[in-house]
């Protein structure tokens, strides 16, 4: 799996077994967000059971993430991968309840849930 890096944004993956986390962090925009779709479909390449975007620490989102999102959603389910996420917190928050996709995506893990840090499955940060 390759990251990619821009100034506004970052990207930690990990993999455990039949599992892709990616965490997100910074500004998912225009600009950044083919960067992010590199992301996204590398892991979804690599044919994981779940794959799980991690959104909480976004700081700005906009259209152009929300249709990401979408599409993500869409491949994943195609492919028979399920994808769940971390619903971004602050005013990234608010683009993403506008945008209807709580109601979309459904399985919204809780922003409390645990994550891994630099440990086993850690596979890289991308900053």
């Amino acid at each position: 799996m390759r990251g990619t890096t821009h100034s506004d944004r970052q990207s930690r993956v990990w993999r455990s077994g039949a599992t892709i986390r990616i965490e997100f962090s910074g500004e998912l925009d225009m600009a950044t967000v083919p960067l992010v779709e590199d992301d996204v479909s590398g892991a979804l390449e690599a044919r994981p059971d779940w794959l799980v975007l991690d959104l909480e620490q976004v700081e700005f989102m906009d259209s152009a993430m929300l249709h990401l999102l979408v599409r993500a959603h869409e491949t994943a389910r195609a492919e028979g991968i399920a994808l769940s996420v971390i619903r971004p917190s602050g005013g990234a928050a608010r683009t993403f309840d506008l945008g209807g996709l709580g109601a979309l995506l459904g399985d919204l893990l809780p922003a409390a849930r645990a994550k891994p840090r630099r440990g086993p499955g850690f596979v890289s940060d991308y900053t």
